[in-house]
C-alpha cells in the first residue's frame, strides 16, 4: 500500500509537467533515441561509410519531419513559406559575395596560398550536407524543439530558448563522441563548438524566423561554397556575422514587428 501511495504521489507530481511539456518531451525522446540508434546500432553493425552516413542523415530527416507533422498544431509556423525562401536566397547570396570580396581584399593586402573557391563542386555532398544534414537537423532543432520550447516561455525569454536549444544540440552530439572513443578533453571541446555553432544558428532564427536560412547556414558549416569558411575560422565568423547582420537589417527595415518573431 505504501509503495502504491508513493507511486500515485509521483504520478500526481509529474502529470502536470507531462501535460504541459508533452510534445517537447516526446520530441526530445525521439531525437536522442535516433542519434543513439545511429551511433550504437547502425554504425556498430554496418560500419561507418557513405551508405550508412546517408542512411543516418535520412533517419534524422525523417524523425524531424514526422515530429513536425505530428506537432504542427503546437508548433505553428516554422518559417518555410516562399517569401522566407526568397529572403534566405538573397541574404545567403549577399553573405557569400561579401565574404568572397573580403577574401580577395585580404589576399591583396596580406597574400594567401589558399584558394577562395573550390576546385570543383559536386551536387552529392551539397545535397547530403545542405538538405539531409542542414535542413534535417534544423527542422528538428529549430523547427520543432525551438518552437515547442518557445511556446512555453514568455516572449522576452527568446535568448534563454536559444541557450537551452544550443545546450541540447551539444548534448545530442555526445553519443557520437562516446562511440568513437574521443578523449574527455576533445569531447568537451567539440561539444563547446557545437554549442557555439547553435548559438549562431539560433541567433539567425531568433532574428529572422527563417528556417530555410538557418538550414543553409548549417549546411555552409559542413560544406561551404567557399572553403575558407571552414579552413580559416575568421572567415567562418565573418560569414556567419554577415548572415546575422542580414537578418537584423531585414527585421529592422523590411519586416513588420508582428511577423518578425519566428
Amino acid at each position: 500500500m505504501k509503495s502504491t501511495a508513493k507511486m500515485l504521489r509521483i504520478v500526481k507530481f509529474i502529470a502536470p509537467a507531462i501535460k504541459k511539456y508533452g510534445p517537447l518531451i516526446i520530441s526530445l525522446f525521439f531525437a536522442f533515441s535516433t542519434i543513439f540508434f545511429i551511433w550504437f546500432v547502425l554504425y556498430q553493425q554496418a560500419g561507418y561509410n557513405e551508405t550508412t552516413l546517408v542512411m543516418a542523415q535520412g533517419a534524422i530527416f525523417m524523425t524531424a519531419l514526422s515530429l513536425a507533422i505530428l506537432f504542427k498544431a503546437y508548433i505553428g509556423t516554422m518559417g518555410l513559406d516562399w517569401r522566407k525562401f526568397v529572403k534566405a536566397l538573397i541574404i545567403l547570396l549577399a553573405g557569400y559575395v561579401a565574404t568572397l570580396l573580403i577574401g580577395f581584399l585580404s589576399d591583396l593586402i596580406f597574400g594567401s596560398n589558399q584558394a577562395l573557391l573550390r576546385e570543383s563542386y559536386s551536387w552529392r555532398p551539397l545535397f547530403s550536407n545542405w538538405m539531409l544534414t542542414g535542413f534535417g537537423e534544423e527542422l528538428l532543432f529549430a523547427g520543432v524543439i525551438y518552437k515547442l520550447l518557445e511556446k512555453k516561455l514568455p516572449a522576452q525569454k527568446t535568448w534563454l530558448v536559444v541557450l537551452i536549444v544550443a545546450l541540447l544540440f551539444a548534448l545530442w552530439h555526445l553519443p557520437g563522441y562516446i562511440s568513437t572513443g574521443r578523449a574527455a578533453g576533445s569531447t568537451l571541446g567539440r561539444m563547446g563548438l557545437n554549442f557555439i555553432s547553435w548559438i549562431i544558428l539560433g541567433t539567425i532564427y531568433a532574428f529572422s524566423g527563417n528556417l530555410w536560412l538557418v538550414a543553409a547556414a548549417h549546411g555552409s558549416m559542413d560544406y561551404p561554397l567557399l572553403p575558407r569558411i571552414t579552413q580559416q575560422p575568421i572567415f567562418g565568423l565573418i560569414f556567419m556575422g554577415l548572415l546575422i547582420l542580414g537578418t537584423w537589417l531585414d527585421r529592422k527595415y523590411f519586416t513588420s514587428k508582428s511577423s518578425a518573431q519566428p
